[in-house]
């Protein structure tokens, strides 16, 4: 077999082992010297590398137009195209690419110029074979860094992108004037820098608006982090909030940055914020007045510069009047108050939302999208979903993976409408004969025991642990707990 046909050989073969998914790293050699291009190609390839040569610079660039290589190597001294246009049009062209130069002893100068043009490095020839291999497994190394840093930045921008797409304003459905008027407000908010609370019942999307003010705002690109106020045991929310020392407290074997800090340069979500402890939200508001922090077991005060948003499911007022929230921090976090009203003051809304949740679940689960049947749609709306947007997403969810054919006929929202002891569900000119004092005795009253009891239930009388699953202070429970005639004896031993 000719040395020519050789080659092609190798070269047929080293381009069905990557085709075969072997990811070799790849190499152009360029020079004009035939017998150095057979060496090199000869050399390189037992290396495991792949090897495609050229004669001339020109054919070389069209080369690299083909398919992209980690590494070329090209003789800086060669007719036509010399080894410094090549380095310049391939760096210029293909950034990622690492160029390596060849050059004799009396040229080390004009390499070092090559280098300033964007060449990773220059060998000497007569070659140092072991010297080659060193510098083309760093370039190549060099390459991979490159390309991966490349690549993890390009899916950053694009899961950027696409969490801001998920989060736009126009992403908020409803056709109602309450939330037309905030939706109103959320626009305006989301263009300045104050503090937000965002007040409404369990299940409304506090969280939701909190994410859409935060990128819809100039800190979009900084992180969104989440606080549960009423998760963090009351002995940990110190060290959560802002972070500790190594050595500042048996375990602490490192240090640690906490939330506040690591929300610097975007938003700090306060979620029930009404759960904090008194002790500590005199700390909180300290941070919020002076945007500095200092680590546990640290004495370097830490400047902060966060967005803080915050939300509540009970009534400021009423929580300002039990004592659970301090009078000073709400005023501090209401400099934008945005409530939002519960489901129920909004019906109109609920045909709109249906849809939404019905196309979003239905493709979640790759099934066709079922329609509501027209007396379903009635029913919902006149339905009072005490757990609101959430309780409303579920019922579809529910709905469209039960759903036996593609029409929802039936409307069992967990169970209420079958359940003894639930409300009815009541037509237009019913619920226009009742005052509202009727209307929360004869329908909301009933639901929110109910509510209650399974709550108990799960945690077995739990006072605190249940407390905090609603969202409210422990005290606030108890009196709903005695308005309703239930004691906490009476789940102590029941599963759910």
């Amino acid at each position: 077999m000719q040395e020519k046909d050789r080659e092609k050989f190798r070269d047929d073969k080293t381009a069905a082992t990557a085709q075969q998914g072997v990811q070799q790293p790849s190499v152009l050699v360029i020079d004009d010297e035939r017998p150095i291009l057979t060496l090199l190609s000869r050399v390189i390839s037992n290396w495991n590398y792949y090897v495609e040569v050229s004669q001339s610079g020109g054919e070389g660039l069209a080369r690299c137009r083909k398919r992209t290589f980690d590494v070329v190597l090209t003789d800086l001294r060669m007719p036509g195209l010399d080894g410094k246009e090549v380095a310049e049009r391939i760096k210029k062209e293909y950034p990622e690419t690492e160029v390596v130069v060849m050059t004799a002893y009396g040229s080390v100068e004009s390499a070092v110029e090559v280098m300033k043009l964007g060449a990773a490095d220059f060998i000497l020839k007569p070659l140092d074979l072991d010297h080659l291999r060193l510098v083309l497994d760093r370039s190549t190394a060099r390459h991979r860094l490159l390309s991966e840093h490349r690549r993890l930045k390009q899916a950053n921008e694009n899961l950027a992108l696409l969490v801001k797409e998920q989060y736009e304003i126009h992403q908020l459905v409803g056709e109602s004037r309450p939330m037309r008027e905030t939706v109103k407000l959320i626009r305006e908010v989301s263009g300045v820098d104050s503090p937000v609370l965002i007040t409404g019942e369990t299940g409304t999307g506090k969280g939701l608006i909190a994410r859409i003010i935060h990128f819809n705002s100039a800190r979009s690109r900084g992180p969104f982090v989440t606080v549960h106020c009423g998760a963090i045991p009351e002995s940990l929310l110190e060290s959560e909030m802002f972070g500790y020392e190594k050595g500042a407290f048996t375990g602490a074997v490192e240090r640690r940055m906490g939330k506040t800090e690591r929300a610097s340069g975007g938003s700090l979500f306060l979620d029930e914020i009404g759960t904090m402890p008194l002790v500590f939200q005199v700390k909180l508001l300290q941070f919020i007045e002076e945007g500095i922090i200092e680590r546990l077991g640290g004495t370097k005060p830490i400047a902060v510069d966060a967005r803080i948003i915050a939300a509540t499911n009970v009534d400021p007022a009423a929580a300002i009047r039990e004592g659970s929230l301090r009078e000073d921090l709400y005023y501090r976090l209401s400099v934008l108050p945005i409530h939002i009203p519960p489901l129920r003051e909004r019906p109109e809304d609920i045909p709109p939302l249906a849809e939404h949740f019905l196309k979003k679940i239905s493709e979640k689960f790759q099934k066709p999208k079922p329609t509501l049947d027209q007396g379903v749609l009635k029913a919902m709306m006149r339905y009072p979903w005490p757990g609101n947007v959430r309780e409303l997403e579920h019922y579809i969810e529910k709905a469209v993976i039960l759903c036996p054919g593609d029409r929802i006929q039936e409307f069992t929202p967990s169970g209420a409408s079958q359940t003894p002891g639930t409300p009815p569900l009541l037509d237009e000119e019913e619920l226009s004969s009742l005052t509202l004092r009727e209307f929360h005795r004869n329908m909301v009253n009933p639901l929110e025991k109910k509510y209650i009891e399974r709550i108990l239930r799960d945690n077995r009388g739990n006072i605190a642990n249940s407390a905090s699953q609603m969202g409210v202070t422990p005290r606030t429970l108890y009196e709903k707990m005695k308005e309703h005639g239930l004691k906490k004896e009476a789940f102590k031993f029941t599963r759910a």
